[in-house]
C-alpha cells in the first residue's frame, strides 16, 4: 500500500486485502480538509468571494493598502485683511494623508511655523514605520509655497516631540533691492549684489606713479555666512577709465564682502563706477 502525496491518503496495492478502516480513514482526511476550506472563506488569509458584481468582497481599504487621500481634508482661511497672530500651527496637523490647504498670505502670516509667508498646500506623509508594531516612527511635512513653487519638507518624530527646521532645496530672496540670496539644502547659501559709487577720487599717491581712492565698501551680505565665504568682485560699469579694482588681502568677513580702492597712473575723478559681486560658504 502506498499513499497520497499531499493528504497522505491510503492507496492499497492489487495484493492488498480489502480494509474498510483504510476507506473511512481517507474519507475523513478529506472532511477534515475540505471544512478547512470552508472556514477560510472571506476570512483574513483565506479565500476570497465574490459579490454579486462579480468584484471581491473582500476589497481592501485606503489604509490597507497605505493609500493616503487625493483631495483636501483640510483648508486654513484668515477671512480678513491682517493676520491673527497665532490662528493656527501647521505642527497641528501630523496624521499621514492630511493634505492642508493656506489659503491667502494674510492666512500664512497667521499660521505658526509656515515656512514661506505665501499661500500653499501642506501635504503630511508617513516618513518611518515599524512593521513589528504597526506604528508611525516619523512624519514627514512637505509644503509647496503657491508663490515661488519652492517645496519645503521638516521631519517630526511623534514618540520624543522632536520637530527639524523646514529645508528646501533652494530658497531665493526677492531680487528688487540689488541684493540676491540662494540658500541651497545642506546648510549652504549664495550672496551676490551690485553697488555704484558717485564721484570716486582716484587722487591719493601712496606709490610713485599710482594714485588711489579711498577705500570702498559694499554693504552687509544679506545673510550671514559662518565662516569667511569665498568671494569674487568685478567691475560691471565705469566711467572715466582707464583704472583698475584693487581688493583688500585680508578677504572677506562672515558679513560683509572684502573692501577695494581703484587705481590710476594718473590723478582722476570717477563719477560712476559700479561693482558686483558673488559669495558662496556656508550659512550662519
Amino acid at each position: 500500500m502506498t499513499e497520497t502525496e499531499h493528504l497522505h491518503l491510503k492507496k492499497p496495492g492489487q495484493g492488498d486485502y480489502y480494509n474498510v478502516d483504510d476507506f473511512n480513514g481517507n474519507a475523513d482526511l478529506i472532511d477534515t480538509k475540505l471544512k478547512e476550506i470552508d472556514d477560510s472563506v472571506a476570512q483574513p488569509s483565506g479565500i476570497a468571494t465574490l459579490d454579486s458584481s462579480g468584484k471581491l468582497a473582500q476589497m481592501p481599504t485606503a489604509a490597507d493598502v497605505g493609500a493616503v487621500p487625493s483631495m483636501l481634508t483640510d483648508i486654513i482661511y484668515v477671512d480678513q485683511e491682517e493676520p491673527v497672530p497665532h490662528y493656527d500651527n501647521l505642527r497641528n496637523y501630523i496624521t499621514p494623508g492630511q493634505r492642508v490647504h493656506i489659503a491667502t498670505i494674510t492666512t500664512a502670516m497667521s499660521v505658526d511655523n509656515c515656512p514661506e509667508m505665501s499661500p500653499g498646500m501642506l501635504e503630511v506623509i508617513e516618513y518611518n514605520h515599524s512593521v513589528k508594531t504597526g506604528q508611525t516612527l516619523a512624519i514627514m511635512q512637505r509644503f509647496t509655497s503657491q508663490i515661488s513653487g519652492i517645496t519645503y519638507t521638516c521631519i517630526h518624530i511623534p514618540q520624543n516631540g522632536y520637530w527639524s527646521n523646514w529645508q528646501s532645496p533652494v530658497a531665493c530672496s526677492d531680487p528688487s533691492d540689488g541684493n540676491i540670496c540662494i540658500e541651497f539644502g545642506g546648510g549652504m547659501h549664495l550672496c551676490a549684489a551690485s553697488k555704484t559709487w558717485s564721484n570716486v577720487a582716484i587722487t591719493s599717491a601712496p606709490n610713485a606713479g599710482c594714485y588711489t581712492s579711498s577705500r570702498l565698501y559694499f554693504s552687509d551680505f544679506p545673510r550671514a555666512f559662518a565662516s569667511a565665504p569665498k568671494c569674487i568682485i568685478s567691475l560691471s560699469v565705469g566711467s572715466n577709465g582707464p583704472y583698475w579694482v584693487t581688493v583688500d588681502s585680508n578677504g572677506p568677513t562672515t558679513n560683509r564682502p572684502q573692501s577695494f580702492t581703484l587705481t590710476t597712473t594718473a590723478s582722476a575723478t570717477v563719477s560712476s563706477v559700479t561693482l558686483s559681486y558673488i559669495a558662496i560658504g556656508v550659512s550662519a
